[in-house]
């Protein structure tokens, strides 16, 4: 998954939309399929139980709207904001969840996320976008995308964070150009 958004450099737009688009179509397909058939669940969960949140056991895979969110940004914004976006959920999402469980300390917040985690976030998100995007796009697309991972949204972050970063991405950028 780490090296999703740089099959965008080698394949292209158009192929690499095409590519996610079937693997959008096919999760999506086998999550329907596994949460209407209880025994298709009980084997697809007895394989992938290490893998899978809790929330994955009962509804859509994590996958599918990682997928799903990265196919939005590569859809609707120029090369350099959707892989600065899809890095944004690579990258940064793992960042806030690795330092938030090992270091996090100081609890925002009803969903227990933590300051650590999400300065992580922020500073991994800035740090990707700055040599795609400049400055000013960097920062506004890494506060974006750091507020969505920490909030408690009805959707899930995977799906919302590269579409949301990438619209503040591309807005600053054209805002900052001549």
């Amino acid at each position: 998954m780490v090296l999703a958004p740089y099959a965008l450099g080698l394949l292209g737009r158009d192929p690499y939309v095409a590519v996610l688009a079937v693997a959008v179509g096919t999760l999506l397909a086998v999550d329907l399929v596994r949460l209407r058939h209880p025994a298709t669940n009980a084997f697809f969960t007895r394989f992938l139980r290490r893998l899978l949140l809790p929330r994955d056991l009962t509804g859509l895979n994590g996958t599918t709207y990682f997928v799903g969110g990265i196919l939005a940004a590569v859809t609707l914004f120029p090369k350099a904001i959707a892989l600065a976006a899809a890095l944004f959920l690579v990258l940064g999402d793992v960042a806030a969840g690795l330092v938030g469980t090992a270091w996090g300390r100081m609890r925002l917040g009803p969903g227990g996320k933590s300051l650590e985690g999400s300065l992580a976030c922020f500073v991994v998100c800035l740090a990707t976008a700055i040599p795609l995007v400049g400055w000013v796009p960097a920062v506004g697309g890494a506060l974006v995308a750091t507020l969505v991972e920490h909030a408690e949204l009805p959707l899930d972050d995977n799906l919302l964070i590269p579409p949301l970063s990438g619209a503040v991405l591309y807005w600053f950028s054209a805002w900052v150009q001549p």
